[in-house]
């Protein structure tokens, strides 16, 4: 027995790296103390923190605590490594380097816990808004909520850096040159950019909106930070860049309704009133019955056209795929209750009044 204990005498006073196993063994005891003791606060935390938050009628706190539980807990197995560091025998480099390992991880979890605090906050914006339906476009409140968390991200690190002793007056002098040597460099990224933030605030288009801009006509799909993608009825998806779109005339084709279809049906001249007003009723009914029409559709004589009596027709189709079909059937629809009604459609025409007196004299411009 007294040779057992001469022998984890020894084997306690065997040196490894500077310091004894003895010394490993009580480290190793504290690691796994601040492990349990991790443990029990992320247990107690868990149970405990959500029912503090649920006192409040806001379930903002309540999403908040639950993102920051893991990190919180995780600070609570920092300080035990603090210590260790401080009881092993190594050298004054090394142990600077592993504490400043310490505040940087210290660091992360509180950027962790700050980044998951905006997202939360951010979310809870955007639902609050969509709920009220304000005027905020969703997008907008979505590239907040990205910047702000780069933001948080970016102090975090000045600070960070600043702890380790580097110099950060020089590297932001530094990053203000060469952010204005990119920024030089890069200006098309950083118009469309811009142009991408006009089209969020302005909100000429939304997505889903169905635009004509420059000849092309389609529904946006998507608004990003460089460029807006729009597909054609054809199913071409077309990418413009934000600074050229902005910087353009845009055609919103949609309402609530749907997508808007006009168009003008000239009749000639020899149509009565009567039969004017049956034609309008007719287009009335025929746009009107169809399934993939909304019921809101607007028909009027609008006015004396050169060689026609013009009616113009507004409607709204409830489906971009539909568009071209419902168009067709519509039209033909009108060919046909025009033709069983004998209501004629105009042309181009012209009438040339000839004086009886001015053929028999021959040339009025002679003498």
């Amino acid at each position: 027995m007294e040779a057992v204990a001469a022998f984890l005498e020894r084997l306690g006073n065997e040196s490894l790296l500077g310091n004894s196993l003895r010394v490993y063994l009580i480290v190793g005891m504290i690691i796994v103390a601040g492990v349990m003791l991790s443990r029990l606060a992320r247990f107690i935390m868990a149970r405990y923190l959500p029912k503090v938050a649920s006192f409040t009628q806001s379930d903002l706190d309540d999403r908040m605590v639950a993102g920051a539980i893991g990190p919180l807990s995780a600070m609570v197995l920092l300080p035990t490594f603090h210590v260790c560091v401080y009881i092993l025998d190594m050298p004054d480099g090394l142990r600077r380097l592993l504490v400043d390992g310490l505040v940087v991880a210290f660091a992360i979890l509180v950027t962790t816990i700050a980044v998951r605090s905006v997202d939360v906050a951010f979310r809870a914006w955007a639902g609050r808004q969509a709920r009220l339906k304000a005027g905020i476009d969703p997008q907008v409140i979505g590239f907040g909520r990205k910047f702000a968390k780069i933001l948080v991200v970016l102090v975090a690190g000045l600070i960070v850096m600043q702890r380790v002793g580097l110099d950060i007056m020089s590297l932001i002098t530094g990053l203000g040159i060469g952010g204005l040597a990119v920024a030089l460099a890069a200006q098309e990224t950083l118009g469309n950019v811009l142009g991408s933030l006009q089209i969020m605030t302005d909100q000429p288009f939304a997505v889903g909106d169905f635009i004509r801009f420059d000849g092309i006509f389609g529904q946006a799909r998507d608004i990003g930070l460089r460029s807006t993608k729009i597909l054609t009825a054809s199913g071409v998806r077309v990418v413009v860049p934000n600074k050229v779109l902005a910087g353009g005339a845009i055609e919103n084709c949609s309402v609530h309704q749907g997508i808007t279809v006009q168009f003008t049906v000239g009749l000639v001249y020899g149509t009565t009133a009567d039969q004017l007003e049956n034609a309008v009723e007719l287009l009335r009914q025929i746009v009107s019955d169809h399934p993939h029409v909304h019921r809101d559709v607007k028909v009027h004589f609008v006015g004396f056209g050169a060689s026609s009596l013009d009616l113009q027709v507004i409607y709204f189709v409830t489906s971009f795929a539909e568009n071209l079909d419902v168009q067709h059937d519509i039209n033909m629809a009108v060919k046909r209750r025009f033709d069983d009604e004998g209501l004629d459609f105009a042309f181009p025409t012209r009438t040339v009044h000839m004086l009886a007196e001015a053929m028999a004299e021959g040339d009025p411009a002679e003498g």
